[in-house]
């Protein structure tokens, strides 16, 4: 097993997870050091490196965040080439990496890199194998319109996902299957919100979508996950609508997605709502909504505007 470890991407969820997993492994605190390497020295950096372990076992030293000046890395390099038996090493970048950079390309001669992505849209089949397996960690067991349900309403979010099914799991207590019923149940209101919300709109039911917006601005919802919430769905329709263009069945498009049949099917239903024209533009407006609220316009003003247009079959 490799001494030294680089952990990067923009799935905070399952880096955390593998870095939970490696503490467990690890003789209390006195073997374990975090380190904010942005703002540690080098000096600070390789003393906590050659520091031994501590009452026998191992010692983890986890370095969060990259140091910027690679003219002083050189002595960082050296040591990590040399460590200790016992002692293990873990850098942490919760985002992007310049795979150019001295630092990675040593990290991938010496040990091991390991890149954590958010699962894109058209990889439900990903997302839904992965809920069944976190239900299994909770004790539980997940129906197949339970997990679809869960993922449409939380999205792809596995930190959101964990979490829903870390509450569902405790409230029903002994009961051993989650279904579809246990999700409408026990999902947050605002989630569920969301997810109606999304769901008027991409139906065309004015009336529910505004009242869904008054219900989610009532439990202090984020304008900017509604906003995303909307665009996701778009996103998809269009791509759906595409595919279909190209005369592609249900299960080719399922297929090309990587989505369950009876998800694409819901889509291919609510294309029928909008023209082509109308999914890019509605995207665009949700796109220039977002900016505004960032630049300081009322969320509530914009979002109740925006809702009609989004509407509008084009």
């Amino acid at each position: 097993m490799p001494q030294v470890k680089l952990f990067y991407g923009n799935e905070d969820f399952l880096i955390d997870e593998e870095l939970k997993k490696m503490r467990s492994s690890v003789n209390g605190d006195l073997n374990l050091e975090r380190i904010n390497g942005a703002k540690a020295s080098i000096d600070q950096m390789v003393s906590a490196i050659n520091t031994l372990p501590m009452l026998g076992g191992e010692r983890l030293v986890i370095i969060e965040g990259l140091h910027q000046d690679e003219k002083e890395e050189g002595e960082l390099f050296s040591v990590l080439r040399s460590l200790a038996q016992g002692t293990q090493v873990v850098f942490v970048n919760y985002g992007s990496l310049d795979k150019r950079r001295k630092f990675y390309k040593l990290i991938e001669e010496i040990g091991e890199t390991r890149e954590f992505k958010r699962l894109s849209e058209w990889e439900q089949d990903k997302a839904l194998a992965w809920a069944y397996g976190r239900a299994k960690h909770y004790g539980k067991k997940l129906s197949g319109q339970a997990a679809s349900l869960l993922i449409e309403i939380v999205g792809l979010n596995l930190r959101m996902l964990d979490k829903e099914l870390e509450k569902i799991s405790t409230f029903i207590g002994d009961k051993e299957m989650i279904d579809d019923g246990d999700v409408s149940l026990l999902a947050s209101s605002g989630e569920l919100d969301s997810f109606a919300l999304s769901t008027a709109v991409q139906e065309r039911k004015v009336s529910s979508a505004i009242s869904s917006l008054e219900r989610l601005f009532s439990d202090n919802a984020d304008p900017h996950m509604m906003i995303g919430m909307l665009a996701k769905g778009f996103r998809m329709l269009l791509q759906v609508k595409s595919l279909e263009r190209a005369n592609m069945s249900q299960y080719e498009i399922a297929g090309q997605l990587k989505a369950k049949p009876f998800f694409v099917k819901k889509c291919m239903e609510r294309t029928r709502n909008f023209s082509g024209g109308a999914l890019a533009r509605n995207i665009r407006l949700l796109h220039e909504a977002d900016l505004r609220m960032k630049s300081g316009y009322s969320p509530r003003l914009t979002l109740e505007m925006l809702i009609p247009e989004l509407c509008d079959a084009g």
